[in-house]
């Protein structure tokens, strides 16, 4: 059990850094030091975020709670996210809000499709 746990975050934390380095290439963000701010960013967010999650799903099975607090999670990281860019990329001229909404979305979304692609199997 715990195994699978670990697996399932691992593959979530590569698959949000995959989505969001694409995602932030396209606006433009391609230093090497500001991608690594994008993976670090994700380093520390996603799996605070999927355990919190993980905890909430072995709590409760009450759906309207489940998508409550994830709504509130993603929010939460867009925030954090949004915080953390405003410091690490001071020199860059893209809207920091902007980018954490743009990166978290193209995550979030990468996430629903996998998800969706793997239940089809």
């Amino acid at each position: 059990m715990i195994a699978e746990i670990v697996i399932s975050l691992l593959a979530s934390l590569m698959l949000t850094v995959a989505a969001e380095l694409a995602a932030a290439w396209l606006l433009k963000v391609r230093k090497p030091r500001e991608l690594l701010f994008v993976v670090l960013a994700n380093c520390i967010t996603n799996p605070v975020v999927n355990a919190c999650y993980y905890l909430l799903l072995s709590r409760t099975e009450d759906v309207f709670i489940q998508v409550a607090a994830l709504v509130f999670l993603e929010i939460a990281v867009v925030a954090a996210e949004y915080l953390y860019f405003k410091i690490t990329l001071k020199g860059h001229g893209v809207n920091k809000l902007l980018l954490s909404v743009v990166l978290n979305a193209s995550s979030f979304f990468a996430g629903i499709i996998v998800s969706i692609l793997l239940m089809l199997l």
